[in-house]
């Protein structure tokens, strides 16, 4: 498996665990129960299609994976090429994506985007792009509150005028009234 498919291995992965609350979310309720989680995993594996990638493909993974963090939990070698051996990394992988801080969880990054699959509405993360709405608005409101209008910039500029041009009026007036004193 080249470095391109292993993105994709991953990408798909975490975007299917993100769809899974109860396995990152430590104030879930959920997150606790473990029949509650077991079942997520699993459906996680089979949307992924773990049962699908060969021995080397899982070796990868599971290699790119604790190569790219940090964990108390020990890498296991197994030598032995079976599909017990696949199985038993697949579960050291999730066992080390459930002990992981969602925020500490490796963000993997596509060279070849047109080899992904498109992203869904459920792929998206609704709560930021709602942050990022609400944002704009109180960015927006701050700027109607603070900003002038055109209007009230035109009504500045001609009271601006209006004043100069009477000034200029005042002074000529004065100076000539001087002179004739």
């Amino acid at each position: 498996m080249d470095i391109a498919q292993q993105e994709r291995l991953n990408l798909r992965l975490v975007k299917e665990v993100e769809k899974h609350p109860c396995l990152y979310k430590t104030d879930s309720v959920e997150y606790s129960r473990r029949g509650i989680t077991d079942k997520a995993w699993a459906e996680v594996g089979r949307v992924v299609g773990w049962p699908a990638f060969n021995m080397e493909e899982v070796e990868k993974s599971k290699n790119l994976l604790f190569d790219s963090i940090t964990t108390d939990i020990r890498k296991i070698m197994r030598k032995k090429k079976s599909e017990g051996k696949t199985q038993r990394d697949l579960e050291d992988i999730i066992t080390v994506l459930k002990s992981l801080d969602p925020e500490s969880i490796p963000i993997f990054v596509a060279k070849d985007l047109h080899r992904l699959p498109p992203v869904l509405f459920d792929h998206l993360d609704c709560s930021a792009l709602l942050k990022d709405i609400t944002l704009l608005k109180a960015q927006m409101e701050s700027i109607k509150n603070t900003y002038v209008t055109t209007e009230q910039l035109h009504n500045l500029e001609v009271k601006l005028h209006s004043n100069r041009y009477d000034s200029i009026v005042d002074t000529h007036i004065h100076h000539r009234y001087d002179q004739f004193r």
